[in-house]
């Protein structure tokens, strides 16, 4: 049969059978595929085709006006634009016609070709444009499959029944209230609107319908974000948002709204340096990339945290309605004045020492009180727990004494340290201030310090071995004096071998290996939480560095995390071999060191004495700010010619106390110290993804808690171990493979959680403390030692708001102080529970004892539960009686009388 022989009926049919292929019956078709078809017509129109079925023109025809009609198109027009049909992808050889198919589908209508022609072909004339306009029409109908269109004389649609999926119009609809709306939109923003159109190579007028285009899309962008972002910070939920921000900054490098969040939660989370930093890294972007500065808003904000953090506020009358333990360290300022002294000499005294105080104290997050007996005492870790309390109590008595003024007086500086109990009113219950006579020579003492026994022992274990690893000369008490050795560099000394390490300590081999091979500069990140072996693990291969190898270390304090490149400064000094000089020595040295690297600018030479002295620990940068890549830029020059000229392996330990000048210039070096024999080992419990990727040589170790056979294994080689299986994986479970709680625990595996090794309680106490706004919800779990419901809750304590009682828990949580089961909440993990349980005090511990077990009791618990409470409440006869009753149940044949002596 001949082409002629297909009549008109025969086509319209195979045409209707096409469409119903296609849609899959009434029920398939498309919302927006305008069809009437129903079985019984299609049933119809197939006898009629029966004698031409085997006719290979009939199937030809109902393939192609099948894909010529209804095959679905896909245009993605959010980072480079992209046509796609179902398996494959369709290009357009003519850019117009690419152009004119994106205008068409993303904005939906008809559109004249008046309004067309000029802004696809400025510049032409009117005639020659509208002929380009066709010439692109009929570009888009030679497609295969074609696209579906509508035109007239006066203007073009698309075809309604044309199948078309545009992913703009998709990011758009998204509803912006609503956070899985929003998480759907940024799933598919895969960059900025048509990434290939740029200014370059656009004309003006399409130019200028992209860039309406882009900042409509940044626009619902920012919303899609913001409210995503701000779902994360209203459930406390860092990590989340810390991903969001990085993510949207990465997506909108131009805009201060993503840059300016990601700051206030970093700050938020306690990383001021790190926000600091951001900023500088943003700021320096906008100026070089886009010829603009940030916004006033984000310059307020970072203003604000430029200020000198004021000394922290009093704590509120009623920081939780419990008693609660704290391990606080005091310094204590005593004035030994003459008898003959006027009130007015005294009076000037003690105003300058507490405004000297008070200088202090902001800088070491202290609070400054005078106590009953009128001395002034810098309190630390009372309204807010701190990790080193006699390390920033000692820093700021040695920088008290060094200002004291020569007069008719004597100071005296005493530390004290250890735990401490305090009440509802947020203040320590009792006296906590050790004795100023425990020593006789400390009246004829001038500089120095007086410890407590838990001060020397925190410093023996933690900053100065060597020189405090001595017995105390008195009762409970030691004199350390202010001398220019006891300020070197740290050097603690490694009672344990490296065990479960293996792996990292083959890694940080081979960057050594690298860096004596000649292979260039390189960095090395060791991540983890607080006693994973970070310390442990570098120290061990520090130990083990050949002599040929130059090795200068620095750890980082929150003591100088405002101090304007302090970490910089140690480092250099050590080089250098000046770090417990005197200031005119170090002044000498800077000098020397310029002049050999050819140095003649004053002003440059009047930073580093600026820098290097005392008062730069106050500056935070405002000062340096306008010359600090001038700084930067000498730095560089000094190290690169006349310092590190051989092998070195730099050690940063702590980074995230760093200042923010201090992870710029580190940012700096990154780039350019490929050149450089040059190792940095940089140690940080947080990630810093501004910092990661920079440096051209680059490792990242992450520590994890150990394994359960790695943790054994660490048991079994101890010379003391003599537990068995089930102590072991006890120990295991409680320390959750954190090698620090092991090692401690493993010393007294027999320990009662009312019995905690004191260095394990002051470990786990600045985790515990960022619950002290429900400091009794957390006791009350501590008591029940089991999940816990809000009913149970709310019992035991009465006074509570459910709802408030709520948003508490859920706070928790996301404190990783408790967790969320089906029972309840119940802690993290068994060591914070003992903690908590540990920091009761006696009586009150009794007495929740004893309203827990009558609450259980009314709830009808078992009988042997509620024998534990009522003992530990020491309420005997209740806890003998349901003690009997437990042994009835768990065996009948008792007799039912049983005489005093036995229920004894």
């Amino acid at each position: 049969m001949h082409t002629s022989d297909i009549n008109p009926i025969f086509a319209r049919a195979a045409c209707t059978i096409a469409e119903h292929e296609v849609t899959g019956g009434v029920g398939c078709v498309p919302h927006n595929i305008a069809l009437n078809l129903n079985w019984w017509r299609i049933i119809i129109i197939k006898i009629v085709l029966l004698p031409y079925w085997n006719n290979p023109l009939c199937f030809i025809l109902i393939k192609v006006l099948r894909m010529a009609r209804l095959y679905p198109l896909t245009l993605r027009v959010l980072g480079r634009s992209v046509l796609e049909a179902p398996g494959r992808q369709l290009y357009l050889g003519s850019r117009h016609a690419r152009r004119l198919l994106i205008y068409l589908c993303v904005v939906p209508g008809y559109h004249e070709r008046q309004i067309l022609a000029p802004l696809l072909f400025p510049g032409y004339p009117a005639d020659m444009a509208r002929s380009y306009l066709r010439q692109a029409l009929q570009q888009l109908r030679q497609m295969r499959p074609p696209v579906l269109l509508r035109t007239d004389r006066q203007g073009i649609q698309m075809d309604p029944s044309q199948h078309l999926v545009v992913d703009h119009a998709q990011f758009m609809a998204c509803d912006s209230w609503d956070v899985a709306s929003c998480r759907e939109a940024i799933g598919l923003y895969r960059g900025v609107f048509l990434a290939e159109e740029t200014r370059e190579t656009a004309a003006k007028e399409w130019w200028g319908w992209v860039s309406d285009m882009r900042r409509v899309t940044d626009q619902r962008l920012s919303l899609y974000y913001e409210k995503c972002l701000a779902d994360a910070i209203a459930q406390q939920d860092i990590h989340r948002g810390w991903g969001l921000a990085e993510e949207w900054m990465r997506e909108a490098p131009h805009l201060d709204l993503p840059h300016q969040m990601a700051i206030e939660l970093l700050v938020e989370g306690g990383r001021r340096s790190e926000a600091m930093h951001l900023f500088h890294v943003y700021e320096e972007r906008r100026v070089t990339e886009y010829g603009c500065k940030p916004g006033e808003a984000l310059y307020a904000l970072i203003k604000r945290l430029h200020q000198s953090r004021p000394a922290a506020p009093l704590p509120e009358p009623t920081i939780s309605p419990v008693f609660q333990r704290r391990f606080l360290t005091v310094l204590t300022i005593k004035l030994l004045v003459a008898d003959e002294e006027a009130e007015e000499g005294i009076l000037r005294y003690v105003q300058y020492y507490r405004a000297l105080a008070e200088s202090v104290a902001a800088q070491c997050q202290a609070v400054v009180h005078i106590n009953e007996e009128g001395k002034i005492e810098l309190r630390l870790g009372l309204d807010a727990q701190v990790e080193d309390g006699p390390r920033r109590a000692l820093w700021a008595a040695e920088r008290i004494g060094a200002k004291s003024p020569a007069g008719g007086h004597v100071l005296r500086l005493i530390i004290h340290h250890g735990p401490a109990w305090v009440g509802t009113d947020g203040l320590p219950i009792a006296n906590f201030r050790p004795a100023t006579g425990a020593l006789k020579e400390v009246i004829e003492k001038r500089q120095g310090v007086l410890l407590n026994a838990g001060a020397w022992e925190w410093l023996c274990a933690h900053e100065f071995p060597q020189r405090l690893g001595q017995p105390l000369e008195s009762v409970a008490a030691c004199w350390l004096p202010f001398t220019e050795e006891l300020w070197s560099s740290r050097n603690i000394i490694q009672d344990t071998p490296l065990h479960g390490r293996e792996r990292e300590f083959g890694v940080l081999k081979k960057a050594l290996d690298d860096l004596t091979a000649g292979s260039g500069g390189r960095v090395v990140w060791i991540h983890g939480e607080a006693g994973v072996g970070k310390t442990h693990l570098l120290h061990t291969f520090l130990d083990q560095i050949p002599a040929a190898v130059t090795t200068t270390q620095y750890t980082c304090s929150a003591v100088h995390s405002e101090s304007f490149l302090y970490p910089v400064a140690m480092l250099l000094q050590d080089i250098m071999g000046v770090r417990t000089e005197s200031l005119a020595r170090k002044i000498q040295a800077i000098h020397s060191l310029l002049d050999a690297a050819g140095e003649k600018d004053p002003l440059v030479r009047s930073l580093w004495e600026s820098w290097w002295s005392p008062e730069a620990e106050t500056l935070h940068g405002g000062e340096f700010r306008d010359y600090q890549d001038l700084l930067f830029e000498s730095i560089h020059c000094v190290l690169t010619c006349h310092l590190f000229t051989g092998c070195r392996v730099a050690v940063l330990e702590d980074l995230q106390w760093a200042d923010a000048a201090t992870l710029s210039w580190l940012r700096q070096c990154f780039q350019v110290m490929q050149p450089l024999p040059m190792l940095i080992l940089i140690t940080t419990r947080d990630v810093m993804p501004t910092m990661i990727g920079v440096a051209q040589h680059e490792t990242l170790l992450d520590l994890s808690p150990w394994e359960a056979g790695t943790a054994r294994g660490y048991l079994r080689q101890l010379p003391h171990w003599y537990g068995d299986s089930a102590v072991e994986d006890a120990l295991i479970a409680r320390s959750r493979g954190i090698p620090f709680y092991l090692k401690i625990l493993a010393e007294t595996p027999g320990a009662s959680p009312e019995h905690l090794p004191q260095t394990l309680q002051e470990a786990l106490d600045v985790h515990v403390v960022r619950g002290k706004e429900a400091f009794d919800l957390l006791q009350v779990a501590a008591v029940v030692n089991d999940a816990v419901s809000v009913p149970l809750l709310l019992a035991v304590l009465p006074s509570r708001d459910q709802m408030v009682c709520l948003y508490d828990l859920d706070r928790l949580v996301r404190q990783d102080l408790l967790q969320s089961i089906s029972g309840g909440w119940q802690f993290r993990h068994d060591l914070l529970r003992d903690v908590v349980y540990a920091g009761i005090p006696l009586f009150a511990r009794r007495d929740l004892h004893a309203q827990v077990a009558a609450v259980l009791e009314q709830q009808g618990a078992e009988p042997s539960l509620l024998a534990r409470h009522y003992a530990a409440a020491g309420l005997d006869d209740r806890a003998s009686w349901h003690t009997l009753q437990a042994a009835r149940r768990a065996y009948p044949a008792l007799p039912t009388r049983i005489g005093p002596i036995h229920t004894k």
